[in-house]
C-alpha cells in the first residue's frame, strides 16, 4: 500500500512528541511493507537555522513564515511563502493520485488544513488524525475563533468521507458537536503510543549504565536526596513557571527537595530562571537543558515524583511513559493525562494554572513512600505504537 502522510512537523527540524510520533508511524508503516512518503512543515526561522530544505529524501519541507515565540505558542497558524504553496499544490497533486491512503495530521495547523483543502477530491483515501490541544483548553478569544474555523472552513474541509481519528471520547464529541452528528460513524478513538520497543531497550541501557548516569546525577543533586522531575521545551504552555511558585512553597514542608526541570531550552527559559533567584531558589532548581533519551528515561525511573505542569496539552508522551515506568506522577487535567494515568498506582491531577492545588499535591506525593520503578509490560502493551499504527489503517474498513 503507499502511503502519503502529512505532519505539521517532523524531524529533524522538531523534536517534540507529535513529530516522535509521526516517525515512528512512518517508520512502522514501512517495517510493515507499506511504501511511505512524508510531506512536513517548518517555521523558516528552524530550517534556516539547521539547514536548506529541498525535495526528495526522508521528507518533502514547506516553509512557513516564521512568528514571535509567543504567538506559536497561542496557535498552530502561521504563513506559507507563496512559492511553497504552490509547490505544496503540485507535489500533493501528483503524490494524492498515486497513493492508497492520505493520513493527515491535525487540522488547526497550517499546512494539514491547506493540503485538507486541495485533496477534497480523495476525501475517501484520506484519514484526519487529531490529537491537539482541545479548543476547551484555549483562552476565550481562541477557543470562539478555533470553533468558528472548525464549523466552517474545517467543515468545508473535511466534506462528508473523510475518516477521523482522535485519542479521546471527550475530543470525539468535541468533533461530533464541530461537523455534526452525520461524522459521528466516522470518528474513530485510537489512543497515541511509542515505541514501546525502544523504550525497553532504552530503560534497559540506562539501568546498565546506573554508576555512571548516577554520578551525573548527584551534579544536580545530593544521594537520597527528594528531587522532583518535570520535562519539556522551556515554553509558557508547560506550565514551568506555576510549578516554580508550587515548588517555593513545597520546600517548606521537605528542606531538601529539588527540582529538576529538563527539556530544550527557548527564550523562556532566562524568565524561569530570573523568577527562582526571586523565589531564591536557584541552587534547588537546576535547567539541565535537552537530556538524551537515555539520561530522561534514568530520571524518571530515579525521581521522587514526575510532575507534568502543563497548561494545556494534546495528548502528553511524558505521561505515557511515566505509567509504563510505574512513577509517582501529579499531573494538569489537560490533554489525555486522566486518560493514560488512569488506574496508575500513584498519581494525583489538578487544575491547570493552580498553584494551591498543585503545591497541596507536591507536598502529599512527596509524602508517601517511593515504590521502585520497574518496566511494566502490561501497561506498555496499551501503548505499543506497533498495534496502534495498524488501527490507524483499519479504520478505513471500519473495522
Amino acid at each position: 500500500m503507499k502511503i502519503l502522510q502529512l505532519c505539521p512537523d517532523y524531524p529533524p527540524y522538531v523534536r517534540g512528541g507529535g513529530a516522535q510520533t509521526y516517525r515512528i508511524l512512518a517508520d512502522e508503516w514501512k517495517r510493515e511493507g507499506h511504501e511511505v512518503e512524508v510531506i512536513a512543515s517548518v517555521p523558516s526561522a528552524l530550517a534556516n537555522e539547521q539547514a536548506a530544505v529541498s525535495d526528495g529524501g526522508e521528507c518533502d519541507f514547506f516553509r512557513l513564515i516564521g512568528a514571535p515565540e509567543r504567538l506559536r505558542e497561542a496557535s498552530y497558524f502561521m504563513p506559507m511563502q507563496a512559492g511553497e504553496l504552490l509547490r505544496l499544490r503540485r507535489t500533493l497533486k501528483v503524490k494524492a493520485a498515486v497513493s492508497d491512503r492520505i493520513v493527515i495530521h491535525g487540522i488547526m495547523e497550517t499546512m494539514p488544513l491547506l493540503s485538507l483543502l486541495m485533496l477534497r477530491r480523495y476525501s475517501g483515501r484520506i484519514l484526519l488524525v487529531d490529537h491537539a490541544v482541545s479548543t476547551a483548553e484555549h483562552t476565550t478569544l481562541l477557543r470562539l475563533l478555533s470553533r468558528i474555523l472548525y464549523r466552517t472552513i474545517g467543515k468545508l474541509a473535511v466534506g462528508r468521507n473523510v475518516n477521523i481519528l482522535v485519542f479521546g471520547d471527550r475530543s470525539r464529541q468535541e468533533f461530533i458537536s464541530y461537523f455534526g452528528k452525520k461524522h459521528a460513524p466516522s470518528i474513530s478513538v485510537v489512543p497515541l503510543g511509542i515505541d514501546v520497543t525502544g523504550f525497553g531497550e532504552c530503560y534497559r541501557r540506562a539501568m546498565e549504565r546506573e554508576s555512571q548516569l548516577s554520578k551525573w546525577l548527584y551534579s544536580y543533586v545530593r544521594p537520597n536526596c527528594p528531587f522532583i522531575l518535570s520535562v519539556g521545551r522551556n515554553v509558557r504552555t508547560k506550565g514551568f513557571d506555576v510549578l516554580i511558585r508550587s515548588f517555593s512553597e513545597t520546600v517548606k514542608r521537605h528542606p531538601d527537595a529539588v527540582l529538576l526541570i529538563a527539556g530544550d531550552a527557548a527564550a523562556h527559559t532566562n524568565e524561569l530562571k530570573r523568577l527562582a533567584e526571586e523565589l531564591h531558589l536557584a541552587d534547588r532548581i537546576h535547567f539541565m537543558g535537552r537530556v538524551t533519551e537515555e539520561e530522561k528515561v534514568f530520571l524518571m525511573a530515579k525521581c521522587s515524583l514526575l510532575v507534568i505542569p502543563s497548561l494545556k496539552e494534546g495528548y502528553g508522551l511524558n505521561a505515557v511513559e511515566a505509567d509504563i515506568l510505574g512513577v509517582p506522577v501529579v499531573a494538569t487535567r489537560t490533554g489525555a493525562h486522566e486518560q493514560i494515568l488512569h488506574g496508575s498506582r500513584s498519581c494525583l491531577f489538578v487544575q491547570p494554572g493552580s498553584e494551591a492545588e498543585l503545591t497541596t499535591s507536591l507536598i502529599e506525593m512527596l509524602s508517601r513512600p517511593r515504590l521502585p520503578s520497574e518496566f511494566g509490560k502490561d501497561e506498555a502493551a496499551r501503548f505499543d505504537m506497533r498495534e496502534l499504527s495498524r488501527k490507524y489503517l483499519d479504520t478505513f474498513s471500519g473495522r
